[in-house]
């Protein structure tokens, strides 16, 4: 392959692998509500206002961000018609397509068109990929989050700015505020990026700052339901 035409489809490619995502999910796009769907749209998305959905953490069915999003995106649907189940899908696709397209660029970017291509390609194209974007629930979503977190990690080993902290902070915020347990991936985020910013000069702090805003922003996003918080997690789910 050319250089000019591999460039060519360095571009194209990322473009491509969420077609394969559409292409795997389309088969469990109408399948039936599992369990904990039905619990996420009965009693955290469709019933309760939005204002509400925050405090209704009495049991962690509810991942909070996106029992919010999807109701903002039930209702943004509902203005134009009578919105068909599967459509409910939609926010849970959207995220996943977008992750799939981030993860691929930042692959190729990395690994080069065939490894990172091919990998990206055959995790677009997986039974596995294809539930969980479907899913009314919000695993699709913390995976977004995860990769966004990712990236503007790698921003700050090489660029450090307030915007690349506040931004991190944020996702984070995001992340584990959709479930608790995406600490664990972001924790690992900051491990992924610890040994090149021991090599650099004021590395340590930074290093120090991406472990400790996922933990900030888990106590700042649960304090004010904390009685509840630690109540789901004597549930030991």
């Amino acid at each position: 392959m050319g250089l000019t035409r591999k460039k060519q489809w360095r571009k194209r490619v990322p473009f491509l692998i969420p077609l394969l995502l559409l292409l795997s999910a389309f088969a469990y796009l109408f399948r039936p509500f599992w369990f904990d769907e039905v619990i996420t749209l009965d009693n955290f998305v469709m019933m309760p206002p939005l204002s509400k959905i925050y405090f209704l953490y009495e049991i962690p069915n509810n991942h909070i961000i996106f029992s919010m999003l999807e109701k903002l995106w039930i209702d943004f649907l509902g203005l134009f018609m009578n919105t068909p189940f599967f459509l409910f899908r939609g926010l849970s696709v959207l995220a996943g397509l977008l992750a799939v397209f981030l993860l691929s660029k930042r692959m190729i970017r990395s690994c080069g068109i065939y490894a990172g291509g091919l990998f990206c390609a055959a995790f677009a194209a997986s039974s596995m990929c294809g539930i969980f974007a479907t899913g009314l629930r919000g695993y699709m979503l913390g995976f977004l989050f995860t990769i966004l977190a990712f990236l503007i990690a790698e921003k700050t080993v090489k660029r450090p700015s307030a915007f690349s902290y506040t931004v991190f902070f944020l996702i984070s915020l995001l992340a584990v505020g959709t479930t608790p347990t995406n600490l664990a991936a972001l924790e690992a985020v900051a491990l992924f990026w610890a040994p090149s910013l021991l090599k650099r000069r004021g590395g340590v702090l930074r290093l120090l700052y991406l472990l400790a805003a996922p933990v900030l922003a888990l106590i700042l996003f649960y304090a004010p339901i904390c009685q509840k918080f630690f109540r789901c997690l004597r549930l030991g789910e």
